[in-house]
């Protein structure tokens, strides 16, 4: 009896705290100041080919970080990306900025590329980018670039 007791309060408790903590976690928060904008990005060289899967991770010469949310959290992102094939994963291009850094990510579904940034002065991020594939073709040794983004002006 005492079991179940337990078990009940255990489950009463539950049932008052995941509201709270689920809509903490859907609180909308606003991006960080002075980050949203538009950037030119340049792009090292990858650590290895990217094979066959290239055209999938291709960096844009330039991205618009909006300050309207993604479907899938953070906010919007919109690099001028071209896809083999006509695949996007929905709610990306997104980025959000987990501590102090701003991560970009876009993906067809397939393959995704992120681009972890830190500040460097009031217009310059620096970083680099990190392809994943599903297939899992690169292993443990994901292909990594260094890349910079200066603030530019957006176009109209």
């Amino acid at each position: 009896m005492l079991r179940k007791v337990q078990v009940m309060g255990l489950i009463a408790l539950a049932s008052i705290l995941a509201p709270a903590s689920l809509f903490a976690q859907r609180a909308t928060r606003r991006p960080p100041a002075g980050i949203a904008g538009c950037y030119k990005l340049t792009l090292g060289e990858w650590s290895r080919p990217l094979g066959d899967n290239a055209g999938y991770h291709a960096i844009p010469s330039t991205v618009r970080l909006d300050s309207a949310r993604a479907i899938r959290g953070g906010w919007r992102a919109l690099p001028d990306i071209s896809y083999p094939t006509p695949n996007r994963l929905r709610g990306t291009p997104s980025w959000t900025a987990p501590r102090d850094t701003i991560e970009i990510m876009w993906s067809n579904g397939f393959q995704s590329t992120t681009v972890r940034l830190g500040r460097r002065g009031a217009r310059e991020l620096r970083g680099s980018a990190i392809v994943w594939s599903d297939a899992n073709e690169f292993g443990t040794d994901l292909p990594r670039a260094r890349v910079t983004a200066r603030r530019t002006a957006c176009a109209p």
